[in-house]
């Protein structure tokens, strides 16, 4: 199983892709590559392949970005997908539930990440 996300945001070593890289438990299941952003924006795909017991890990992983965001007062994360033809946006918080968001991956294997902000580095 294969779960792509569109990351739209800064692209360094610090942002979204950067910090689910050194991900211990996702190590050669991540696989990153130039994103398909508007023009005008940065961005990356990551494609994550993992079977259904590392979606749980990806989602700690994506919280704990978030916990580090929101100590570092950076702007929240914006996820959206395509369902039954018609675009769902959901705000990400540091008080995102992982189990919430596994199940939504898990459900629509294709989503946006949108960034909004500087990035924070892993502590």
């Amino acid at each position: 199983m294969t779960i792509a996300i569109t990351f739209e945001g800064s692209t360094g070593p610090d942002d979204l892709p950067g910090w689910l890289a050194l991900e211990e438990d996702l190590r050669g299941r991540l696989r990153t590559m130039s994103g398909q952003a508007a023009p005008e924006t940065m961005g990356w795909d990551v494609v994550v392949a993992a079977a259904v017991a590392a979606v749980p890990v990806l989602a700690r992983s994506i919280c704990g970005y978030l916990v580090e965001r929101d100590r570092l007062r950076k702007g929240d994360l914006h996820l959206s997908y395509t369902d039954d033809g018609r675009e769902v946006n959901l705000r990400l918080t540091g008080a995102t539930d992982p189990a919430a968001l596994a199940e939504t991956l898990l459900a629509h294997r294709s989503v946006t990440i949108t960034e909004d902000g500087d990035a924070p580095s892993r502590p």
